[in-house]
């Protein structure tokens, strides 16, 4: 039997005031990387630096797949088509796909998240956590 790699958490260094923060495997939530962010190499490189020198500041959102297939239904009527609809995973990114590659990439096994309950959730997290972009993004 092969021994048991150490869990190696990616942490944030900020949390959202009033919503529930939970620690995630990377592979009980799907996330793919947007087609854009694949063919921006300069801006993965500058998230990339950015996370090696400062540490993940705020965490990615989650939601539950029902909560996103709500979405879809009554606040969003377009889904990217490079991501899967249909899941195995009871949770999914709202947004940080960037943040669970990154931590794939560095090892990392687990990553702290922000959940959103409702998909309305999202807007309200999203203006506690605006980031300061650099210039090099």
């Amino acid at each position: 039997m092969a021994p048991h790699s150490p869990m190696r958490i990616l942490h944030s260094k900020k949390k959202v005031e009033g919503f529930e923060h939970r620690i995630f495997s990377l592979d009980d939530v799907y996330w793919k990387l947007d087609e854009a962010a694949v063919l921006d190499r300069k801006f993965r490189e500058a998230l990339s630096k950015s996370l090696d020198e400062q540490g993940m500041l705020w965490p990615p959102i989650v939601w539950t797949q029902e909560t996103y297939l709500a979405f879809l239904e009554e606040g969003c009527n377009s889904h990217d088509p490079h991501k899967d609809l249909t899941i195995a995973q009871e949770y999914r990114v709202s947004l940080g796909n960037n943040r669970f590659e990154y931590a794939h990439e560095k090892g990392y096994t687990h990553i702290a998240c922000v959940v959103a309950n409702h998909w309305t959730e999202r807007k309200t997290i999203l203006a506690q956590t605006i980031m300061e972009y650099r210039k090099d993004f």
